[in-house]
């Protein structure tokens, strides 16, 4: 067997013990970092706390609801001549729906772990 063929021998002999050693290393890493992350957010405001039960309070239709009057009413005013109106009550709908998707994250997975 040559030289090259020693190397690779000898490279596969060990591969699987420095992947669990990465492994074990990246694991520990990624622990710390979520407890750094964890011990940042321990504590919401008061303000966030607030708005999150009162959305919370409204079911999640309610957003997809407000969305969808929203480009109504921007066609509605499109349709009237109003551009610029019509341009502001539009651009309302994606906020509507990212509030929405935040209202069923908090729901499901809660503000504070």
């Amino acid at each position: 067997m040559g030289t090259l063929g020693r190397r690779m021998e000898k490279f596969g002999h060990n591969v699987g013990d420095r992947v669990g050693d990465l492994r074990s290393s990246m694991s520990d890493r990624l622990d710390d970092l979520g407890d750094r992350i964890g011990d940042r957010n321990e504590h919401e405001g008061l303000l966030t706390r607030g708005l999150e039960t009162l959305t919370a309070a409204l079911p999640s239709s309610t957003w997809l609801a407000l969305a969808g009057v929203s480009i109504l009413g921007s066609l509605g005013l499109k349709i009237a001549g109003k551009d610029k109106h019509a341009n502001f009550v539009g651009q309302w709908a994606p906020t509507f729906l990212m509030l929405g998707v935040y209202n069923k994250l908090v729901k499901l997975h809660g503000s504070e772990r």
